[in-house]
């Protein structure tokens, strides 16, 4: 075992941390060698300096410091879920409102309409023509004793049409085919497909 082996390992040989057969090398080579003996001497007196430092002894309640400490960062977490599953909670619910809002608004808006067509029924003793271009003229200006519905409520297409809420033309026929007596008024729903007043249509018929 040369030199720089030796030196290396002095520090865990005085710890009595190495092997046998490696202290047994160590301890031959410092019979030889003068340098490395004093390498140990050198380390035996910093070991010795390092043992006589006095203990570090926590003060007062230190224990009861990192206790509270814990107990804090636990309250702040808990806190922190607690908060993050109220707000989830409240957009779902936000969410399942809006939802119901306008599922109800949109019944709301083709009732509006349907009154309004009896309106002009009332009048004139006759319901307006087939057609949804004819249907806004009649409904939304002054034309034949309009308006019957707001222009700030019911919007109308390029060609007059008037617009549900989801910005398609209602489909209107009269004489109806469900309702015989009068005439048949729906929207193409959520999904803005004109199923016939099946699916998520609504309807002014049952």
């Amino acid at each position: 075992m040369n030199c720089e082996e030796v030196r290396d390992k002095l520090d865990a040989h005085l710890l009595d941390a190495l092997e046998e057969e490696e202290s047994n090398a160590i301890e031959e080579h410092l019979k030889s060698c003068q340098a490395c003996r004093q390498c140990l001497v050198e380390a035996m007196q910093s070991l010795e300096t390092l043992r006589s430092l006095p203990g570090i002894i926590p003060g007062g309640g230190y224990a009861d410091r990192i206790f509270l400490s814990q107990q804090r960062r636990k309250k702040f977490l808990l806190s922190l879920l607690t908060g993050a599953f109220v707000l989830l909670f409240l957009l779902l619910w936000l969410l399942w409102s809006l939802f119901q809002y306008r599922q109800s608004y949109s019944y709301y808006h083709l009732k509006l309409l349907e009154n309004a067509i009896y309106q002009y029924h009332f009048r004139f003793n006759a319901f307006p023509k087939e057609g949804g271009k004819t249907l806004g003229t009649l409904l939304l200006t002054d034309f034949a004793g309009g308006p019957y519905i707001s222009s700030k409520v019911f919007l109308t297409d390029s060609n007059g049409a008037i617009l549900d809420p989801w910005g398609i033309p209602y489909i209107y026929h009269y004489p109806g085919k469900h309702n015989r007596s009068s005439f048949d008024l729906y929207s193409c729903g959520r999904n803005r497909k004109d199923e016939k007043g099946r699916g998520d249509d609504l309807r002014n018929w049952k």
